[in-house]
């Protein structure tokens, strides 16, 4: 060995999982440790490839060449064996987005039902490409007059718009009411009516 191999390095980060104690670094650790293959031979690592713990974090150092697939495929396969595969992929916490709809007119007036609104967008949303199966990735919860629909990036405020006037549609209300951006807050939206208040105040009287 006269001249030095070059040496590189890759780092796993499991933070997420392990505080959330799904996953045990040390088992990881020993998992590679017994799996990764130098010359063909499973757990017989040498001075090849040098594993490190730092806290949440394997730092794994290995002679050139060494393969930043090969790390990948059995990290996988130590998920899977954990049967942590698909929580993995969910690992990555996904930043959340809330919108709210404000139904306040409406709902005082007993034109609209607020249950049956959510109840419509619960059945509607689609998640993955399927309608009604919105698992951990959108919520919706109900606040008096309001709706607020808690979903994971990408969600797009232009398809929740779409799926409010769907409702207003099936609802025989799309002629009275419209979905408008609330000017002072944002993801906000309102039912309003169309400028029909003055009409009606006078036929009310």
């Amino acid at each position: 060995k006269s001249g030095k191999k070059s040496v590189v390095k890759y780092t796993i980060d499991c933070v997420q999982p392990v505080e959330d104690q799904v996953l045990d670094v040390a088992s990881f650790e020993k998992f590679l440790h017994d799996h990764i293959k130098v010359n063909g031979k499973a757990g017989a690592l040498g001075d090849s490839v040098a594993i490190t713990r730092e806290k949440t974090k394997l730092v794994v150092a290995a002679e050139q060449p060494f393969s930043k697939r090969y790390l990948k495929y059995l990290t996988k396969k130590y998920l899977k064996k954990q049967q942590l595969r698909d929580k993995a992929k969910k690992s990555g916490k996904k930043s959340v987005v809330k919108y709210t709809i404000d139904c306040v007119q409406p709902v005082e007036d007993q034109v609209l039902d607020v249950a049956s609104f959510e109840k419509f967008l619960h059945d509607h949303i689609k998640v993955n490409g399927k309608a009604g199966a919105l698992g951990d990735s959108v919520a919706i919860t109900r606040e008096k007059t309001k709706l607020v629909v808690a979903a994971e990036q990408p969600f797009s405020k232009r398809y929740l718009k779409y799926l409010t006037k769907k409702y207003l549609k099936k609802q025989q209300l799309r002629d009275y009411l419209r979905v408008v951006a609330n000017n002072t807050m944002k993801n906000v939206y309102e039912l309003r009516y169309f400028n029909l208040n003055a009409e009606e105040a006078e036929t009310d009287e």
